[in-house]
């Protein structure tokens, strides 16, 4: 399956990409939050004229096996393409 991030305002990643060739793509983890502190910090610092900037967003956080990185990206929501392999 593809997921696809939708309305996406920010893209934050730290990769490292000889760990990533090393380790392929593979994910450690990731998660979907409604509130983190990194959107705390983007409404206080970036988007401090206008408070309701991030309403309505989350924050999806991707951690790829160590020591491949981090991506982080603020977006409205997500859809799934494709099919789930067996």
């Amino acid at each position: 399956m593809t997921i696809v991030l939708e309305d996406a305002v920010f893209f934050f990643s730290d990769i490292d990409l000889q760990g990533k060739r090393e380790c392929s793509d593979d994910i450690s983890s990731a998660t979907c939050e409604a509130k983190t502190d990194l959107m705390t910090k983007l409404q206080n610092e970036r988007l401090k004229y206008s408070p309701d900037a991030l309403a309505g967003y989350f924050h999806f956080s991707v951690y790829l096996i160590p020591p491949g990185g981090t991506v982080d990206v603020i977006a409205s929501g997500f859809r799934l393409e494709g099919q789930a392999k067996e």
